[in-house]
């Protein structure tokens, strides 16, 4: 799992060396992939497309670490040991810390917004995990009958 949570964090890095030309080419390729079906969906041109995929792309990452943080923490803990929590979060908050301060050797600026955006998504990330973990120690105690 550790493996995972240092491919990602490696991922999170690359797309934060980026330049602002590179990062806005790579989120203007994506919201042209999306931006019809998105347009048919809602019956219209939708304003911002980019900054929305760019926001998006930063929840995503970060849901990604989330998820892998919480996996090992999980693991280490075998479900029973929540206060490891507190340390993976920690730990995906400074990941989204220093994303921001990289970007700042780019020429791409850091924002307070995006540390929050990534964490925001590394919480649900995080969430998703731990309750995944509860049902599951709730089933193998037959507490729950599902």
């Amino acid at each position: 799992m550790s493996v995972v949570i240092v491919l990602i964090v490696a991922f999170i890095f690359s797309n934060s060396l980026k330049s602002r030309e590179e990062s806005a080419r790579d989120s203007e390729l994506v919201a042209g992939v999306i931006g019809p079906m998105l347009e048919w969906i809602f019956g219209g041109k939708i304003e911002n497309l980019g900054f929305f995929v760019r926001k998006l792309a930063h929840f995503t990452e970060f849901c990604m670490l989330g998820l892998a943080s919480a996996g090992l923490v999980v693991a280490i803990g075998g479900g029973r040991e929540w206060w490891l929590c507190g340390y993976g979060l920690l730990f995906c908050l400074i990941i989204a810390v220093c994303d921001e301060f990289i970007q700042g050797f780019v020429n791409r600026g850091s924002a307070v917004g995006d540390v929050l955006i990534d964490f925001c998504g590394a919480m649900f990330g995080f969430l998703i995990v731990v309750i995944a973990a509860h049902f599951i120690e709730l089933k193998k105690n037959k507490k729950l009958n599902i």
